[in-house]
């Protein structure tokens, strides 16, 4: 049986998320993070960092896996579901943090959230794509060397905390 869009897309998403969840536990051991499993919430995994002085803070994150940005050469960032013709994506999210996953090789890059709405305030998106994905998507395309930019390497971000 062929699988729809709606159910091929959230397990891409999914495994998007299981890889960053990956990086989080391989790089950095006092982390804890957790994946969102609540509907409706803004965000896909809350992450908990305790300081060496004892102290937690509690982030949340965004988790994006864009598959075709190898191909492409473009980042595609989600900002309208044109079936419910509402916000989602970068005009939805409340999550303090947006993880940009990369296929082939998976590789997950981060930005704090505020960070890249200002990014793609700055810079003109190489196109505007309507009904992207299984047609629910509206998104904005940007070079992904020149977007890219803006980010940090997962990895490297882990490592600082």
């Amino acid at each position: 049986m062929k699988k729809n869009g709606f159910v091929k897309d959230f397990a891409r998403g999914n495994a998007g998320v299981e890889y960053v969840l990956s990086v989080i536990n391989k790089y950095n051991p006092r982390i804890d993070a957790i994946e969102n499993k609540t509907a409706g919430i803004s965000h896909d995994i809350e992450i908990e960092i305790l300081s060496a002085h004892g102290t937690s803070y509690v982030y949340t994150a965004e988790i994006k896996y864009d598959l075709y940005a190898k191909r492409s050469g473009n980042m595609a960032i989600e900002y309208h579901n044109s079936k419910k013709d509402k916000a989602s994506g970068i005009a939805a999210t409340a999550a303090d943090y947006w993880i940009h996953v990369f296929d082939k090789p998976q590789e997950a890059y981060i930005i704090e959230t505020e960070g890249l709405k200002q990014a793609l305030l700055e810079l003109n998106p190489v196109r505007i794509v309507e009904n992207a994905g299984d047609g629910n998507a509206n998104l904005y395309l940007y070079k992904k060397e020149v977007l890219l930019q803006k980010f940090v390497l997962l990895e490297d971000f882990l490592c600082r905390r």
